[in-house]
């Protein structure tokens, strides 16, 4: 998939719906994250209006460490931070699903620093904005056009691919995409939406294949086999 020079692959799950009080400093983290790893730990970092200029590795150690600025431990993680030796001539790719939410900051974040986008998606482009991750049944149709609309700007300006289940192995592209549109309402042996079979293997694509995962979430991890906290243990095993 990735046939260009070597890239440093940054993959992204989280919520759907995350706090909006939270946004801006949502997408401050992910743009130091990434520009961390572009440009190194003494470069500057992306401070809110209340926060004190700081360098990179000074910010993300006071929040991968301890709270306390003077302590042992505070000063262990700023210096393996300032280690980190810049990926100036290695490409950064970011893999996003482009759903709303952490998907679609962390790949707003990329394009916007003049990173690739690359986005292995759960159905066929056409039928994934029509999808329930894009159309919610608590929401007003204007609601649902503007998620279908941000979807359809991100997609244009990253590779998108959906990523095909083993059952569809041999199949051509038409019939794959007559199964992904049953899926949309389908259920599985278990009773199951069927869809859910997809969002996971989108998901377990990009957390087997990038070299660092982005968790944007609770911490909370949950009973469910589709959704962030299946992603993330799919990462860890």
């Amino acid at each position: 998939m990735f046939t260009e020079k070597s890239m440093f692959l940054v993959g992204v799950t989280g919520y759907l719906k995350p706090d909006t009080s939270h946004l801006p400093a949502i997408r401050q983290q992910v743009r130091n994250i990434l520009l961390f790893l572009r440009d190194g730990g003494d470069a500057p970092a992306t401070t809110l209006p209340a926060e004190a200029p700081a360098r990179l590795a000074d910010w993300l150690a006071q929040r991968l460490g301890p709270k306390k600025l003077d302590s042992k431990l505070f000063r262990c993680y700023r210096h393996a931070l300032r280690q980190w030796k810049p990926l100036k001539n290695t490409p950064i790719a970011v893999m996003s699903a482009l759903a709303p939410g952490a998907d679609s900051i962390v790949a707003q974040e990329a394009i916007d620093l003049g990173m690739t986008v690359t986005a292995p998606i759960a159905f066929p482009q056409a039928h994934y904005r029509n999808s329930s991750s894009f159309v919610w049944t608590d929401a007003t149709a204007e609601e649902n056009e503007q998620r279908q609309q941000t979807f359809d700007q991100l997609a244009a300006a990253s590779k998108v691919f959906p990523v095909p289940l083993s059952t569809e192995e041999g199949l051509s592209p038409s019939e794959r995409d007559a199964a992904a549109a049953v899926d949309l309402k389908a259920l599985n042996a278990e009773g199951s939406p069927r869809r859910h079979d997809r969002y996971y293997a989108a998901g377990e694509y990009i957390a087997s294949y990038c070299h660092l995962l982005l968790a944007i979430w609770d911490g909370e991890f949950e009973s469910s086999d589709v959704g962030t906290s299946a992603i993330v243990l799919t990462r860890l095993r």
